[in-house]
């Protein structure tokens, strides 16, 4: 059966959902992103957010997704927001939409 598992970025109210469904693995994601850009740019954040843990968690958590080959449900992007992220050529990471 599918197990989720809640994991705080910055606090116990910023978190995410794992959820493992065996052959799948997704990713519920709350405010870690807000716009697609942000994969690329893990600098590019909300001025009203701690700057320095939520860079740390961005940098921490995507080369997570990328080696699960995770899809990823950003609760700020436009519907239908899902997709995964990749390495970009040149370095860094994209959001790549897979939702139809």
């Amino acid at each position: 059966p599918p197990r989720s598992t809640l994991f705080p970025y910055t606090t116990l109210f910023r978190s995410i959902v794992r959820i493992d469904g065996g052959a799948e693995i997704g990713y519920f994601l709350g405010d870690l992103f807000h716009y697609p850009a942000e994969f690329r740019h893990f600098d590019w954040l909300p001025a009203f957010r701690d700057s320095p843990t939520l860079i740390a968690s961005r940098e921490r958590l995507v080369p997570r997704f990328v080696a699960e080959n995770a899809w990823l449900m950003p609760a700020h992007h436009i519907f239908p927001a899902i997709g995964k992220v990749e390495e970009a050529p040149g370095g860094g990471y994209r959001w790549v939409e897979t939702g139809a």
